[in-house]
């Protein structure tokens, strides 16, 4: 009995898709490791002196843009999934439910697991922030640790109450990243597994896998720029706990170039998640090129010749805006909020 995940071959992209779109945070969480020592500025952060006021519309902000996220996110889902089941085989279709919540449940965790062990990227992303919530009289009831605030008989930690609703974001934009990699993966496999295409078919052939690819990057890039915002308002929520100009000035600098570096991680991982299925798409088409068929009519395929490095990724324009749209947001962003 062959194994599902080579046996399947949407999953087997799919799979592939997913987990090449985790190759940035990767590299950046190592890259914290390496080049930063958070030791000294957790110290820093736990003497700075709080305001007696607190100014909630940046959390008024931040709950809105959340929830605008998940609402974008659940309609992305939803047709990512609607899509995922149009003519699939019964055992295709069981075999994607199983291993596409199988690696929802694996990402889920990651994220609880790499919060847990508190990584450099994690102690500039939200850690500081909580540091600081958890001194404020403002926050006193949203800093509660569960289990242990909640339920006598435990005594152990496992998150703040308040961390519940950024996390609960993340899944959703993780949601998403899964259900389209199963999304692309199946229409890949529909269309580049097809045996032979008619010459008179091949330009529509071509059109369908463009526009397919076309609407993943998209709708993608939607939500990565929604979850880009929400982190950009996240960053801003405790800047006004802090008292002195100064001292809100250099604390508000961090959160400006965390902002802008999670823009740059998701336009990255909007790149890498489209890598794999543009590469397939254009091995395809290679594979078409050197057919006898398309060499026997020269103009179909110096049509697939010309068409072919939009595949490459560089040559194709719309794509390129897509990856560059949350960095972009990350900027416009945190320029916006400085002035809220």
């Amino acid at each position: 009995m062959k194994i599902p995940f080579f046996h399947f071959k949407g999953i087997q992209y799919g799979v592939k898709t997913i987990l090449s779109g985790l190759i940035p945070v990767t590299l950046a969480i190592i890259c914290f490791e390496m080049l930063i020592d958070v030791g000294p500025y957790q110290k820093e952060l736990k003497t700075l002196l709080l305001a007696k006021s607190y100014n909630f519309k940046m959390l008024i902000y931040y709950i809105v843009a959340g929830f605008a996220h998940i609402v974008i996110c659940s309609i992305i889902i939803y047709h990512f999934f609607l899509t995922s089941k149009k003519n699939a085989p019964g055992t295709t279709l069981k075999w994607t439910r199983r291993i596409r919540l199988a690696c929802l449940l694996g990402m889920f965790a990651l994220v609880f697991i790499l919060d847990a062990v508190h990584t450099n990227i994690a102690v500039f992303s939200h850690d500081r922030l909580y540091i600081l919530m958890s001194q404020s009289p403002f926050f006193k009831s949203a800093m509660k640790f569960f289990p242990a605030d909640f339920l006598p008989l435990f005594h152990f930690q496992l998150f703040h109450l308040f961390s519940v609703y950024p996390f609960v974001l993340i899944c959703f934009a993780l949601t998403v990243m899964v259900y389209g990699g199963f999304y692309i993966g199946k229409d890949l496999h529909d269309y580049i597994n097809r045996d032979e295409v008619p010459n008179n078919e091949i330009k529509k052939y071509i059109s369908n896998i463009n526009s397919a690819l076309k609407k993943y990057a998209q709708l993608l890039s939607v939500v990565l720029v929604s979850s880009t915002l929400s982190t950009v308002l996240f960053f801003q929520v405790p800047i006004s706990l802090l008292k002195g100009q100064a001292i809100k000035s250099d604390y508000g600098g961090v959160s400006v170039s965390m902002g802008i570096c999670w823009g740059v991680i998701f336009s990255l991982t909007l790149l890498f998640l489209c890598i794999y299925p543009y590469w397939l798409t254009h091995r395809k088409i290679t594979v078409l090129i050197q057919d006898k068929r398309v060499q026997d009519d020269p103009e179909l395929e110096e049509w697939l010749t010309t068409n072919k490095s939009f595949y490459l990724l560089m040559g194709n324009t719309k794509l390129i805006v897509s990856v560059i749209c949350p960095a972009a947001a990350s900027i416009i962003a945190t320029v916006i909020t400085q002035g809220l």
